[in-house]
């Protein structure tokens, strides 16, 4: 059937996750994966433990039940959304802005949170017809696999073409939206 999983496996140096600090390092980059994924393993339980002692104390009504975060994950095409402006930061835990080369500014906008969130900025170097959507399913791909359960995917963006992967997700265990 080929596909994009064949032809990384053909030539692993194009796989974007093969390269670190601009060079092909697949023994590193995997380290720094698994790395990343357990603090993120870690981070996960901690925030679990402190809502859950949260939600145990707090009285029913209390202002602070009401602030326990969203667990929502957008990740933002912003290649071409273009701005960040209308997007609603309170709404999610952590936000990906998936950035291509041409990308020089981010245009936020008068965009305000009221609480702290965890923003990545993935400013890609190279260009190509839908380089962008690959690496954006790449990272859904590997969240998906290990984020908890509970964890819902936003992709912001303007494109269509996701409506497949979107598909696709409903038979994963996290729910994925456009």
């Amino acid at each position: 059937m080929g596909g994009m999983y064949d032809y990384f496996q053909d030539f692993p140096e194009e796989n974007p996750a093969n390269w670190l600090n601009d060079r092909y390092d697949p023994q590193g980059a995997e380290f720094k994966r698994k790395q990343e994924d357990k603090i993120a393993k870690d981070c996960a339980s901690f925030r679990k433990k402190i809502k859950d002692k949260i939600e145990k104390h707090a009285p029913k009504g209390n202002l602070m039940q009401n602030k326990i975060k969203n667990t929502n994950w957008a990740f933002i095409d912003y290649e071409n959304v273009g701005t960040l402006e209308g997007i609603n930061f309170d709404l999610y835990e952590r936000i990906l802005i998936f950035c291509g080369p041409k990308n020089t500014k981010l245009n936020l906008g008068s965009t305000v949170t009221s609480s702290l969130i965890k923003l990545e900025i993935i400013k890609l170097k190279t260009s190509g017809a839908n380089n962008l959507d690959f690496h954006i399913a790449y990272y859904l791909g590997i969240f998906a696999k290990e984020a908890e359960k509970n964890i819902e995917f936003h992709i912001i963006t303007k494109d269509n073409g996701y409506n497949g992967l979107i598909r696709l997700s409903s038979k994963s265990h996290n729910q994925l939206l456009l």
